[in-house]
């Protein structure tokens, strides 16, 4: 018998398969919630300690280290996924996650010492003043150990080692929690005190995570499993770029027609409007991405993903639409006056984040095929159409054009991936189940709309309520099939939970 070689997988039922992708999109979406947690817990102390000029200076910051992030780490860590399951015995296996350890942690000291070199200029040019260098040069290093500390959490992720991954992200929470209330609140450093403690949390899950990790894989170089992963990842390169600018440019151009203030309330809006995309598309995909490499060699697991996609369509509209229609209520809460005009571009950037998830599913296919330069030529051609959608309803429409911008490009890519994979081979995806979906959505958004509560607090009780109908809706538009009406009585009926997985 051999012990190298690890067990293969086989598909299950949809029951199955659901099951396996809930229990491990739960334990990774808490994770995902105390990693994102210090950002959205500490809105009331943000705006109440930085005038959003500050808020926006952050934002911009936070948003230009990542788009050198992306240029630096070549994509090695989505290769990983990949190229792990192209081999059976463990030891490549291992010399697999070593290599693109070694190989960006190299790279990318490299790579960062020169951005820092014009850490200068990027002030002048994205924050308008040289002064703010240093901020860039805390981001730069913050970024390299939190780039090992992703390739750390990836590597568990394929282990599928959830509970050790959220526990560690708990640790990360605690440290930068700590860190940044004493540094804004008790310090007074500002937009400083963030950078350090993020440095601070970085660092230490750089010592907690990597460095044992690197034992337990062992230090090992294959240049030609560094040659293969990069001819995987590097066509993905530019086309990353391009999406990401898709992502941000809109802050950018709302700063050069508008102020650093406006950035940082379209930046608040944002906080709200990746909630759904945070919590539930990235833990869902964090298992699912894995397990489908796990059975792409096997020809029956296509349809039963394709009703898994489904479901989670359904979980994250849901939830999207009650962010849509309390984040008014909420930001009244939560946010000092000067924040609160955010909440009206929350709902379209929801929609947005809803599109853009269904990039997974649709993606499939040309991961599969090896075929990553496609990916490319439509997030190129995609982020150029967005820079001039954004220049030319920006200045016409304000804040509004940029959400509007972000949803018609990220309607654009969706749609154009989708023809790429299906021209590889058949995407099975539920069209018409997805439009029920959305149908019902607009429904119950558009009563919400409709309420005039006398307090937030009363607000969010009555749209809550209105919230609930959601599903009542769509069974009378007839979405559930007759094995999950008969799933949902024998739930009610039982009075548990349990019996959906019998």
């Amino acid at each position: 018998m051999n012990h190298n070689k690890p067990k293969s997988a086989a598909p299950g039922s949809v029951t199955q398969e659901s099951k396996l992708m809930v229990k491990h999109s739960i334990v990774y979406g808490l994770g995902n919630v105390l990693n994102r947690v210090v950002g959205f817990v500490m809105i009331p102390v943000y705006t109440r300690f930085l005038v959003p000029a500050e808020y926006g200076t952050l934002e911009l910051l936070s948003l230009t280290t990542e788009i050198l992030g992306m240029l630096i780490s070549m994509r090695l860590a989505g290769a990983m996924y990949r190229f792990y399951f192209e081999y059976d015995a463990l030891q490549d296996r291992n010399e697999v996650i070593s290599t693109a350890i070694i190989s960006f942690g190299l790279l990318g000291i490299v790579g960062l010492s020169m951005a820092a070199t014009g850490s200068g200029f990027l002030a002048e040019k994205v924050l308008d003043s040289r002064g703010y260098s240093y901020y860039f040069i805390i981001s730069f290093t913050t970024l390299w150990f939190n780039t090992m500390v992703g390739m750390g959490f990836y590597y568990l992720q394929i282990l599928k080692k959830s509970v050790l991954y959220i526990s560690l992200s708990a640790v990360k929470l605690a440290i930068a929690l700590g860190f940044n209330i004493y540094f804004i609140v008790y310090a007074q450093k500002g937009v400083l005190g963030i950078l350090y403690g993020n440095l601070i949390a970085a660092v230490s899950l750089f010592a907690i995570l990597v460095i044992p990790m690197l034992f337990r894989v062992g230090v090992r170089f294959s240049s030609a499993k560094i040659r293969d992963m990069l001819a995987y990842s590097l066509p993905m390169v530019p086309g990353s770029i391009a999406n990401f600018l898709v992502l941000v440019s809109d802050r950018y151009i709302v700063k050069v027609f508008g102020s650093l203030a406006d950035t940082g309330i379209y930046s608040l809006s944002y906080k709200f409007s990746v909630v759904p995309h945070t919590f539930i598309t990235v833990p869902f995909f964090q298992i699912w991405s894995v397990r489908r490499f796990e059975l792409m060699k096997d020809g029956r697991a296509e349809v039963l993903m394709g009703r898994v996609i489904t479901y989670f369509l359904f979980l994250i509209t849901y939830v999207g639409l009650a962010i849509s229609v309390l984040a008014k209520d909420v930001i009244h809460i939560m946010a000092d006056s000067k924040y609160w005009e955010a909440y009206r571009y929350v709902p379209i950037l929801i929609l947005s984040y809803l599109v853009f998830s269904l990039f997974n599913h649709f993606v499939f296919n040309i991961f599969a095929a090896k075929k990553t330069k496609y990916i490319s030529y439509i997030d190129i051609g995609n982020g150029i159409v967005n820079v001039l959608l954004n220049i030319v309803l920006i200045r016409s429409f304000g804040i509004y054009g940029a959400a509007v911008a972000t949803l018609i490009s990220y309607s654009l890519r969706i749609g154009a991936l989708y023809l790429v994979s299906s021209s590889l081979n058949k995407v099975y995806f539920e069209f018409g189940r997805a439009g029920k979906i959305l149908t019902a959505a607009i429904v119950i958004f558009g009563v919400c709309a409709l309420v005039q509560a006398a307090s937030p607090y009363l607000g969010i009780c009555v749209k809550s309520v209105i919230l609930l109908f959601f599903p009542v809706l769509l069974y009378f538009l007839q979405f559930f099939s007759k094995d999950e009406l008969h799933k949902l009585n024998r739930i009610v009926s039982q009075r548990s939970l349990k019996s959906v997985w019998q």
